[in-house]
């Protein structure tokens, strides 16, 4: 026993000199040796512990092991740190990570409770992801993320593609193939469940209408394809619901089944047509309503969300998707509907998304559905044509276009009586403004010219290099341009850009740049004749600033530099061109006669319209007529929700504009052409289109129904001849459509019936010669037959007959195709989002990995599209050897045949990746990123309204601080809740 002791204790003194041995190393800046201090110290407690209880010593064990315990503690931690300041030291050494982003991640090891030791290996570093995506959405912390780390948002969306695939594998060989639609045809409507939701004991309002509104739903009622005529805000969508719901009834009443469906041109419209529906039919039909990528009440599919309802609301080609579509789950037949109402029918024209569904229904061969059009004008053109059979005749292709050959307008005196009573038509007026002198305009126009010319020496440095060199009549047609003419100058530029984005060259970066700068230049020109100067001049200012942080150049711009910024500053301040003098003056005018007026401004684009609302707020000329004397906000600004271009709006704040624009909060609204068609918009009495005329007389009526008011007014401001000359030719084109409609009333119901039955004559003529055309296309190249190669290695991808055309994409049906390619994501998102036809995964070549395409998702379908630059076609049965071609149409007129794909085409492509483990693996990428092109959509959306809503809550805290207005429901004035 003593032996052990002794033992021990000689082990105790070793390591006790050990441990001041790494202290003392670890002081002297050899910290890596100290990382054994702790353990060191866990040793000397246990021995000690040992020595003391076998020397019967019990009453000091207990002091002795608190003691050497917080020894071996304090050790511990020291030893922990040190090594925390090694690996903190060598992770910056390494230029892996900031001295920021290491702090940060040690904190965050470091805090008291985190645990790792039970968490899987791939998600031992979630809390970090989640930490980063909470902070992203918080618009307090958001800055916060560019310190913590620069590349969240490209880490966030690499990390959730990641994740997806992991959950993909664990699915992998458990991939489920999609039911396609088959041979079966519903000749017949399909009923509505027997419980489908509605609740007929809810009340809906009750639809009364007035005469004028009884003459025009007539024809309707009689069972007609019709299209009904009548000035904008007379209530024609009243007459569509009365129609419908007779339609319903009367069905109903002889034990038929009815479904309609009201199709809109444009987004906005179907959430404001469907809640119109709800008024008068909640609780007595379901309604429904789809724009887009709006997920199905069932999870399943749209299919039985349509089928459930009685009236359904959608945007032309989602429910073209849905006549077209091979999947069981989504598939519609024309027979579902009893009645198709077209809102704003005038857009059936060329190849609007209304021509191709009528043509769907005209061509289905069972039971078809009654049509009715609505629309307030007529597509007449008097700048192309000048006589008036020409014109009728327009009218006519129209209808036949339709299968409608009723018109339904307003004939009957006490009918006009009434309507006139109800609805106003506002006077016209035009006037022409010149710009004036503006020193601002004037360096503008100097610099445009002098950097013109440094432009075209780049260009021609380009155009003479041996390789990738610029296209020779592109550098003519430029080098040739007149930059004072800056509106024809700016499309000059806009093609310069693409054909230098098409440049496999380092060379083309100085071009590049000054496109850059020069397109500014471009954009503040045309805000200068239209807008104050300081406007134009902040934008160039913000522009020029934002460009300049982009490289280390200085040949670019002397904008900002003290010789041209101060002067031109001083002299551009309080300077307005007398375009925005009229404007004031005309709504200063306005409400000193009508206080209670409601005007709307038409400006052509979305950054115009945001800009003229910022300007008139800033100048405050609206202010005298508001009954407070706190100072607000008095014109808003609306646009479309498509949320493309530099100035988005989203559908909720588009809304809440137009509300506070009819309950008087906001006087006036800044408007593009989408407040022209259908949006909720109340009666105003001024109407004043800024710069910017009306191009057809559709929109000039369109414009001129928003004044809805008694005594309204429509008035043009332009500093243009050209806005001048479209506003008159407008003007002209209304009266011959009046004309139009007068003779057709005149001529009566069995005239039109016989010259739209001509006129369907002719369409279907002129459809059998383009049949006839293709099919002499393919008796000339039917017979040829090609193999589709890889341009690098000859890899064979598939036989010319499997190219098809969907519209004027040229894509490869045969199940073969994707055991030839290899799949890989885009590591840059598709500039181009679209939920109809969705550009997805990058196709290679499975020999030589050259790229050779892309895969795209059409009608629900994976589809592999082969770019004809990377390809060549090797004749099979002729002697016409190798070709390549620049452009598909050349393949179709030269080498073979290209048909339209069918529906049986797309039924073999809808399951053609579920046959081998290779293609599985391919589904599943092209799963993933049609889920992410999704959700970069959604999300889009989603950041656009989110980012409203803070900048709405952040104006409103300002508004109340200014105000002296104490926060309320338990906010604070630090407060960060931005609901």
């Amino acid at each position: 026993m003593s032996l052990l002791i002794h033992v021990s204790t000689t082990i105790r003194r070793i390591l006790a000199y050990f441990v001041l041995f790494n202290v003392g190393l670890g002081l002297l800046g050899l910290p890596w040796f100290s990382i054994y201090i702790g353990l060191s110290g866990l040793c000397l407690c246990f021995f000690t512990c040992f020595h003391v209880y076998k020397k019967n010593d019990r009453m000091m064990f207990p002091f002795y092991l608190y003691v050497l315990f917080t020894i071996f503690y304090l050790l511990f931690l020291g030893g922990y740190f040190f090594f925390v300041n090694i690996f903190h030291k060598e992770m910056v050494k390494g230029r892996d990570f900031s001295h920021l982003q290491v702090t940060t991640l040690i904190l965050f090891l470091t805090i008291p409770g985190f645990d790792m030791k039970h968490r899987k290996p791939e998600d031992r570093d979630e809390w970090y992801y989640g930490l980063l995506d909470a902070m992203r959405h918080d618009a307090a912390n958001r800055s916060a993320l560019h310190f913590l780390n620069s590349k969240y948002s490209e880490e966030l969306e690499e990390r959730d593609k990641e994740r997806d695939r992991l959950r993909l594998q664990v699915l992998k060989g458990q991939q489920v193939n999609e039911e396609a639609v088959g041979e079966q045809i519903f000749q017949t409507i399909r009923p509505q469940p027997k419980d489908n939701g509605f609740i007929p004991s809810l009340e809906a309002g009750e639809l009364v209408l007035r005469t004028y509104q009884e003459e025009l739903v007539q024809t309707a009622l009689e069972g007609k394809n019709c299209v009904i005529i009548a000035p904008t805000g007379s209530g024609k969508t009243e007459v569509a619901i009365y129609a419908a719901m007779k339609h319903i009834s009367r069905r109903e009443a002889f034990g038929e089944h009815s479904r309609v469906v009201l199709v809109v041109p444009k987004i906005p419209l179907v959430t404001q047509q469907k809640e119109r529906f709800l008024k008068y039919c909640n609780g007595k039909y379901v309604v429904n309503g789809f724009h887009g990528s709006e997920k199905s009440d069932s999870g399943e599919g749209r299919r039985d969300d349509v089928l459930a309802s009685h009236i359904v609301v959608m945007t032309p080609q989602i429910l073209i998707n849905m006549l077209q579509s091979v999947r069981r789950n989504e598939r519609l037949y024309v027979s579902d509907f009893s009645m198709m109402i077209f809102d704003e029918v005038h857009y059936t024209t060329g190849n609007h998304a209304y021509v191709n569904l009528n043509r769907i229904v005209q061509e289905w061969e069972y039971d078809k559905p009654q049509i009715i059009g609505l629309t307030a004008s007529l597509n007449v053109n008097a700048s192309q044509q000048t006589d008036i059979n020409s014109m009728l005749n327009g009218i006519y292709s129209m209808l036949a276009l339709l299968n409608a050959p009723h018109l339904s307008t307003i004939t009957h005196q006490s009918s006009i009586d009434e309507l006139n009573k109800y609805v106003s038509k506002p006077d016209d007026t035009i006037e022409v403004v010149q710009p004036g002198e503006n020193v601002l305009r004037s360096h503008i126009d100097n610099y445009l010219n002098t950097k013109h010319y440094k432009l075209v020496a780049e260009l021609e440095k380009l155009s003479k290099s041996r390789h990738n060199c610029f296209p020779a009549g592109s550098f003519r047609s430029f080098k040739n341009a007149k930059p004072k003419e800056f509106m024809l100058y700016e499309s000059l530029v806009q093609s310069l850009i693409q054909d230098l984005n098409k440049l496999n060259t380092p060379d083309k970066m100085v071009a590049q740049k000054w496109t850059k700068y020069i397109r500014v230049y471009i954009e503040a020109r045309g805000i200068v004749d239209v807008m104050p100067a300081m406007v134009a001049f902040n934008f160039m200012e913000e522009s020029i600033r934002q460009l300049n942080s982009e490289h280390t150049l200085d040949q670019f711009s002397d904008f900002l530099t003290d010789k041209v910024y101060d002067p031109l500053k001083q002299r551009s301040e309080g300077v307005e061109p007398e375009i925005v003098k009229k404007l004031k003056t005309t709504l200063v005018n306005q409400f000193k006669e009508q206080p209670d007026s409601r005007v709307i401004i038409f400006v052509t684009q979305r950054n115009t319209a945001q800009r003229v609302s910022e300007f008139l707020n800033e100048s405050g000329i609206l202010e005298q007529f508001l009954n407070t004397t706190t100072r607000q906000k008095t014109v808003g600004y609306v646009l479309g929700t498509n949320n493309t271009g530099s100035v988005q709006q989203s559908p909720q704040e588009q809304q809440r504009v137009l509300e506070q624009f009819n309950s008087g909060k906001l006087k006036v609204i800044v408007a593009t052409s989408v407040v022209e068609e259908g949006l909720d918009v109340t009666s105003c009495n001024l109407i004043i289109k800024y710069n910017c005329s009306s191009a057809s007389a559709i929109q000039l009526v369109q414009r001129r129904g928003r004044a809805r008011a008694k005594n309204s007014r429509s008035v043009l401001l332009a500093v243009h001849s050209r806005v001048q000359n479209d506003e008159s030719n407008a003007m002209l084109s209304e009266k011959f459509m009046r004309q139009c409609v007068k003779i057709i009333e005149q001529n009566g119901n069995k005239m039109l019936e016989k010259e739209v039955h001509k006129a369907t004559v002719d369409i279907q003529r002129q459809r059998a010669a383009e049949a006839a055309e293709l099919k002499q296309q393919m008796e000339r190249n039917g017979r040829n037959i090609f193999t589709v190669n890889c341009a690098q290695c000859q890899w064979t991808f598939c036989k010319s007959t499997d190219i098809k055309k969907v519209s004027s994409n040229y894509m490869a049906f045969h199940p073969m195709v994707w055991d030839n390619v290899s799949v890989e994501s885009q590591k840059k998102a598709p500039s181009y989002r679209n939920e109809d036809t969705q550009p997805l995964s990058i196709l290679k070549c499975h020999k030589c990995q050259h790229l050779v395409g892309k895969a795209y998702k059409m009608r629900g379908v994976y589809l592999p599209q082969f770019a004809v630059k990377n390809v060549n076609f090797v004749a099979q049965n002729n002697d016409n050897g190798t070709a390549t071609k620049a452009h598909w149409s050349g393949v179709q007129d030269e080498l073979f045949f290209i048909g339209e794909a069918t529906q049986h085409d797309f039924e073999i492509m809808l399951n053609a990746l579920g046959n081998t483990e290779a293609n599985m693996d391919k589904k599943r990428i092209l799963d993933l990123d049609s889920k992410q092109l999704m959700k970069l959509v959604e999300s889009k959306r989603f950041l656009a309204m989110k980012e409203k809503k803070e900048q709405e809550a952040r104006m409103k805290r300002a508004e109340d601080e200014e105000n002296g207005v104490v926060p309320t429901n338990g906010s604070t004035e630090f407060s960060e809740d931005e609901d």
